[in-house]
């Protein structure tokens, strides 16, 4: 998909390479271009060499390229926090990945998700966003996630629309263009309306069971 995609902006699939079919101890002889991985191939590695030391000794620590994280929402786990069973500790590609950005601090980085202010977790990882540190509210990521969750959905939308406002942050939408639709409207019958209120009165009946 991603060569598919790259063939469509005037690239070649060459240019693509898949990190998972080089091996972990091997050396990345590929001058430039796009490097591929998945975030399972992000965290493994061998004994000996994991691929976070292999991509640093590729891309060296004056890289100045683009790190692009698609469905970074995976990383959300960096920070760990309350699962069913428990404190959980912090994910294993989510901590990988905000440390390539520390050991690259060069690199242009982009977050791509469809659920990037859906939960606090879910910047966690986003540690170039500015949204704690020096010159913040916030000192560290700990205190943006214990205040953020505090404040529930409306908190969340409140940094969405600060990151807009910062020009870091694009939500893009469906066009609409040439969408034509019709409104059709259901006549109830009778004896539906009369199905529906038995459910709602037996729904309510359980409703008041259970909270008692």
């Amino acid at each position: 998909d991603a060569r598919r995609d790259w063939q469509a902006l005037g690239g070649i699939a060459l240019d693509i390479q898949r990190l998972s079919k080089i091996k972990p101890e091997a050396r990345i002889r590929q001058a430039d271009g796009i490097l591929f991985a998945s975030y399972a191939t992000l965290r493994s590695g061998t004994g000996e060499k994991t691929r976070l030391q292999q991509l640093l000794e590729w891309l060296t620590p004056d890289f100045d390229g683009v790190i692009l994280f698609d469905e970074a929402h995976a990383m959300g786990g960096v920070a760990g926090g309350e699962g069913r069973f428990g404190a959980t500790k912090g994910s294993q590609q989510g901590i990988v990945g905000v440390e390539l950005q520390n050991r690259l601090p060069r690199a242009r980085v982009i977050y791509a998700s469809a659920t990037g202010a859906s939960d606090v977790n879910n910047l966690a990882y986003a540690v170039r966003l500015g949204l704690w540190g020096e010159g913040t509210a916030f000192p560290d990521r700990n205190s943006f996630i214990a205040r953020i969750r505090e404040g529930g959905i409306a908190a969340m939308e409140l940094v969405a629309r600060e990151l807009k406002a910062m020009g870091v942050y694009t939500a893009r939408a469906l066009s609409y263009a040439g969408v034509e639709y019709n409104i059709l409207e259901h006549a109830l019958t009778p004896r539906q309306i009369a199905d529906f209120d038995a459910y709602a009165d037996a729904w309510a009946i359980l409703c008041a069971a259970a909270h008692k």
